[in-house]
């Protein structure tokens, strides 16, 4: 199974995007920088975008923080009977 099984183009413009400002930075990008780097007019849009990725598993939001968004060490996959998430170990 590949790493944007499941995602939408835009979602998937968005976790590279996401994951080059992490490698490059250091931090998160902002939701307005992600906007701007995916055309999207709105935050709202991204947050949608966002909690797909998170719903994926192929981000991790931190509650309460500005720039919340962090990379999990392995992709996720939640179970679709009892949404328990786990890891994709490549088998």
């Amino acid at each position: 199974m590949s790493a944007r099984a499941g995602m939408t183009p835009m979602q998937a413009k968005c976790l590279v995007f996401i994951r080059e400002t992490i490698e490059r930075t250091g931090s998160a990008p902002s939701y307005r920088e992600i906007a701007n780097a995916v055309n999207l007019r709105s935050k709202s849009g991204v947050n949608r975008l966002v909690m797909g990725l998170e719903e994926r598993g192929h981000v991790v939001r931190i509650a309460k923080r500005a720039r919340s968004i962090a990379l999990p060490e392995e992709p996720m996959l939640k179970c679709p009977n009892c949404g328990h998430a786990f890891q994709v170990n490549g088998t």
